[in-house]
């Protein structure tokens, strides 16, 4: 909301616009003003400014003041523009008429400074909660929204993980010696997997939840880049191991980076076991930096020769969405939330993040953080 209130009065009288527009504009208001109903509505319409109050006057030519209230209202952009009338009239029939018009106050002609200030600083109060609970509703609305989508996610992911465990754990039990080794070391080898994925789908809630409840805090710090890279690296090593990926870490040992260590931590560990998600066995994974010197920023890079993604996908990558988990070359599951922390976590140390990807040659996650 503008710091000080635009007020736009509309009366057919010059000497009242003169009056009242001296009067505001003493009391710290801007002021616009008309000399007739169309008028006003057309800077309405046509005003880049945001008007927060409307002083109107009743009995005017043409179109009178109850009739220009009854536009305004019925307009969804202007209809929560508070608006006092300005009457000469003091019978209780003008007044019910006024406030059935959508008014929300008047004052009678003529009127004290103090009175019309008084209800004007009362009206724009009122405004300013209503503008704040629809702000409130707005976000709560979206916060639900980002529940329910999260929760849908989560119970189709466990569940299909839990299925997986559940259902070759009853294999290995009821026909271990009806199979070789090789055949219950590949059930072993997928219970384990599906394991793999449930813990880091739980560690991602776990974080992500403490982030909306806003329990986390960023502890911003000097950290050498490569060294955090390799214990990320040392995280996914099994899941590397699996599908005998090389995972090469190419940042100088001299780099550094601010920000939050344990932020960053989880940050390069979704990147780099996204990564391996969508390589192919044997692929080469590489992690590099380069200086962006005039905006004295890290750009750190997460490559691989994978799946990449397609065109349309791109753009809902870093949100929370329904049916976007994608299934990984070795069939890892996964919901999308790695990536949603990402973003939040880079944002919240002063960066940002995007990917840059070709469909079946790969994708090149890239995130910025501040250094020296």
């Amino acid at each position: 909301m503008d710091t000080v209130s635009n007020i736009l009065i509309i009366d057919d009288v010059p000497q009242n616009l003169q009056v009242l527009g001296n009067i505001l504009k003493k009391h710290g208001y801007n002021v616009l003003a008309a000399l007739n109903g169309k008028a006003g509505l057309n800077i309405l319409s046509e005003s880049k400014r945001t008007i927060h109050l409307i002083l109107l006057d009743v009995s005017m030519p043409g179109m009178s003041g109850f009739d220009v209230c009854r536009h305004i209202k019925q307009n969804t952009k202007t209809k929560h523009i508070p608006i006092i009338f300005l009457t000469a009239y003091n019978e209780s029939k003008d007044i019910i008429k006024g406030f059935q018009a959508g008014g929300n106050d008047y004052i009678t002609k003529p009127f004290q400074t103090e009175e019309l200030i008084a209800r004007i600083k009362t009206q724009l109060v009122v405004r300013q909660q209503h503008d704040l609970i629809c702000e409130q509703n707005q976000e709560l609305s979206e916060l639900n929204n980002v529940k329910d989508t999260l929760f849908s996610i989560i119970g189709h992911d466990l569940r299909n993980i839990f299925n997986v465990i559940m259902g070759l754990s009853q294999v290995l039990s009821e026909h271990f010696e009806e199979y070789d080794n090789a055949k219950n070391k590949d059930f072993i080898d997928s219970i384990y997997s599906s394991a793999i994925s449930a813990e880091k789908l739980l560690e991602n809630l776990l974080i992500w939840s403490r982030f909306q409840r806003k329990m986390l805090n960023a502890n911003i710090q000097s950290i050498n880049l490569k060294s955090q890279i390799k214990w990320a690296i040392s995280i996914s090593e099994g899941s590397a191991s699996q599908k005998e990926i090389t995972i090469r870490n190419l940042v100088e040992k001299n780099v550094y980076v601010y920000g939050d260590s344990n932020m960053l931590g989880t940050i390069l560990r979704n990147l780099i076991s996204n990564a391996i998600k969508f390589s192919k066995k044997q692929d080469v994974i590489t992690i590099s930096s380069s200086k962006i010197k005039e905006n004295s920023l890290i750009e750190i890079a997460i490559s691989d020769t994978g799946v990449g993604i397609a065109p349309n996908r791109i753009d809902t990558i870093f949100k929370i969405e329904k049916d976007k988990s994608t299934t990984g070359t070795n069939n890892e599951k996964g919901t999308g939330l790695g990536l949603v922390l990402c973003k939040e976590f880079v944002e919240l140390q002063g960066g940002t993040i995007w990917v840059e990807s070709k469909l079946h040659k790969g994708s090149t996650f890239k995130f910025t953080l501040p250094t020296d």
